[in-house]
């Protein structure tokens, strides 16, 4: 997949500042919150578990949001469909993807679509116990977050 390069105005018609400025946490549905912060701690390397009641909890991600997740017996995942297939909502970048293909695999994790997308990267799909579908990147560029100005264009 070849990347193309598409110019938008940076230019705020509403005020002169951002009213957003990151990602701060990510609601997850699950079924069981001990389970939930068992297994992302586990397959994921989360960290900072917290669990406020039965129905809420967080876990820490390396870096970046917290994922919050949110006890319900509803069919409804963190993800959506286009031409009948899931998409993941949310993408996590991996320093070595092969690694983290197989370490997922080795331990049962519902693994697929390992995709080479050449000079953008490759990919793959998983899925969390719940049915929470997710793509891991390998990203092609050594220190992504660094390689990213503040307007969001390439370094």
């Amino acid at each position: 997949m070849k990347m193309t390069e598409q110019k938008f105005s940076t230019e705020n018609d509403v005020n002169d500042v951002s009213i957003i400025q990151e990602v701060n946490f990510i609601h997850m549905p699950v079924s069981d919150i001990d389970e939930a912060i068992n297994w992302y701690i586990k397959y994921l390397g989360c960290k900072g578990a917290h669990k406020v009641h039965e129905e809420l909890a967080s876990v820490n991600l390396p870096s970046g949001p917290t994922l919050l997740f949110i006890k319900t017996q509803h069919e409804e995942r963190a993800k959506f469909l286009k031409n009948g297939q899931d998409y993941s909502i949310v993408g996590f970048i991996t320093k070595d993807i092969e690694k983290a293909f197989a370490s997922l695999k080795e331990n049962g994790v519902r693994v697929h679509n390992f995709r080479d997308e050449g000079e953008v990267g490759k990919f793959f799909d998983f899925y969390d116990p719940d049915g929470n579908r997710f793509t891991i990147w390998g990203c092609p560029i050594e220190d992504y977050n660094s390689s990213i100005n503040r307007t969001g264009e390439l370094i």
